[in-house]
């Protein structure tokens, strides 16, 4: 006769458009032969309820009458993404359970959030892809339709989601199982070229000459128009390749400024990409670019300083320069600071200033002074340390290993630019013939 073991009870919490919701569950084990875990989960909302609902089933399997699979409702799919965004993303970045929420938030426009999570089928998931690559993008870029890489980023989301509800025993098999991701064609790498390389830094550095040093001159000042910070910044993504998040938060400890080198480590408050640390050489112009923004503080500092006990001064002029000088010294050099802090923002508990975090608007103009008329980012400056790289000649090993990639297969898009690729190879065909002379 079968039997049931003691019953084990769980209040789960989770949230949902903001408001917090709770419900009870309750498993066990029912031997019969075999031992078989069982958990009923169906929203119950007091303890009190879960315990009547193990009641019953128990008498069932006392009885004989039951079914070995509990005769449980499934989760509703909306249901599930919401439970797994807080118990299934354990060690995701904030950022990996954004791009889970947003691809959940798109698929359930296709297959409705109320159906059950058992339910889900495979034809609809197939559906779900093809009317999405037909979609008209959120954001204007140029594309009529939703891009395949999107598409494909979306689909690898929600197979990790069905694949948890299988490893939880909610399903039986996942539904994304067979489904063709979208194959995305090799795109064009944006890059500049060294002659741009060279414009663009000269643009940073008259831009930062005709700043006039306005920092925290005047309360309705935006940060992202005074840019002495720009040319250092520039130079550190030209001659390391680094991804933004991790030049914002590189500390003044990070540079070795005897042995010439730069570490990119995981702390507190940061992980890199690949949670893997790194450390790469810096080039002479990189370190002199480093050691002129240090100088710029000592310059600026003491400008400041002067200005401030300067009774010649208007008292607003001088009220100013306090100012200004209070959030210098907030950001000055030191090993655990920041190299490119905020000139805005500081930590609520320890006061310290909080990395920067847009400087699009400043590094645009300094994209259209530099006179480059397409698209450029900061993460091209990444590309094209790649390709300046790849052109030299260094393997892709080291180029891999320099921009932080997990796997080879990555940096495999700058590969046609090494100067062996495509070399030495119509050559080797036999010549079928001379053309016949024109008549």
């Amino acid at each position: 006769m079968p039997t049931v073991s003691k019953p084990s009870f769980r209040a789960r919490t989770w949230e949902s458009h903001g408001a917090a919701k709770s419900a009870w569950e309750v498993s066990f084990f029912v031997i019969d032969g075999q031992k078989r875990r069982r958990v009923l989960r169906s929203g119950f909302a007091t303890k009190r309820a879960a315990e009547a609902a193990f009641r019953d089933y128990s008498k069932e399997v006392m009885d004989g009458d039951f079914d070995k699979t509990p005769t449980v409702a499934a989760p509703t799919l909306k249901e599930f993404t919401e439970r797994y965004l807080v118990e299934g993303t354990a060690g995701k970045q904030p950022r990996s359970i954004e791009i889970d929420r947003l691809a959940f938030h798109w698929f359930m426009q296709y297959v409705p959030g109320d159906t059950p999570l058992d339910e889900v089928a495979p034809h609809q998931i197939d559906a779900y892809v093809a009317r999405r690559l037909q979609d008209k993008p959120r954001i204007k870029n140029g594309r009529k339709t939703v891009s395949e890489s999107t598409v494909r980023r979306e689909l690898m989301c929600i197979r990790r989601l069905f694949n948890v509800a299988v490893r939880w025993k909610l399903i039986q098999t996942n539904p994304s199982d067979g489904t063709v991701k979208p194959n995305p064609p090799e795109g064009d790498v944006v890059f500049l070229e060294i002659e741009e390389q060279r414009a663009l830094l000269a643009a940073c550095g008259e831009m930062d000459a005709a700043s006039g040093s306005s920092l925290g001159a005047d309360s309705r000042h935006n940060s992202a128009q005074d840019t002495p910070y720009l040319r250092p910044l520039v130079a550190l993504a030209l001659y390391t390749g680094l991804r933004a998040s991790e030049m914002f938060h590189l500390s003044w400890s990070d540079v070795d400024f005897e042995r010439n080198r730069l570490t990119v480590r995981n702390t507190t408050h940061f992980r890199t990409k690949t949670r893997k640390n790194r450390m790469l050489e810096l080039h002479p112009a990189l370190l002199r670019e480093l050691e002129s923004w240090k100088r710029w503080y000592e310059v600026e500092i003491a400008r400041a300083r002067a200005r401030t006990n300067d009774p010649a001064l208007h008292l607003q002029l001088r009220r100013k320069a306090q100012e200004r000088l209070s959030i210098l010294l907030r950001c000055e050099p030191r090993s655990d600071r920041l190299i490119f802090p905020s000139f805005k923002s500081v930590a609520p508990d320890t006061g310290e200033a909080l990395p920067m975090d847009n400087i699009k608007k400043g590094f645009s103009r300094a994209v259209r002074e530099a006179g480059i008329r397409r698209r450029v980012g900061l993460h091209t400056l990444r590309h094209t340390f790649a390709v300046t790289l790849a052109r030299a000649g260094v393997p892709l090993t080291k180029v891999s290993k320099a921009l932080g990639h997990g796997s080879l297969r990555t940096t495999q898009i700058y590969l046609r630019f090494t100067p062996d690729e495509g070399a030495d190879v119509t050559s080797r065909l036999p010549d079928l013939g001379a053309a016949s002379s024109p008549t």
